[in-house]
């Protein structure tokens, strides 16, 4: 997030969602690569899994460079959805 709080200004958000009912999460992250008409084509080549993390939210926040917590709530699925704002 450090990476990504330097191409942005102040204030920018970031969106995340957490689904901490699963054990295992894929190994890398997924691959999206957007189209000229909005959509999103997933280019996630499948692989192994790893363990999923549990961090708290204390702890997410901490791993956000520069972002902070701007609101955060679970949802009736099981996901915890975050909004982080980058601080100045």
């Amino acid at each position: 997030m450090k990476a990504i709080g330097r191409r942005a200004r102040a204030g920018a958000f970031a969106h995340a969602l957490i689904f901490y009912a699963e054990l295992d999460m894929p190994a890398q992250p997924g691959r999206f690569i957007p189209t000229a008409d909005g959509e999103l084509i997933d280019h996630s080549s499948p692989g192994s899994t790893i363990p999923a993390p549990r961090y708290s939210p204390e702890d997410l926040g901490k791993s956000m460079g520069g972002f902070v917590i701007e609101r955060a709530r679970l949802l009736g699925n099981g996901m915890q959805e975050f909004l982080f704002r980058l601080e100045s």
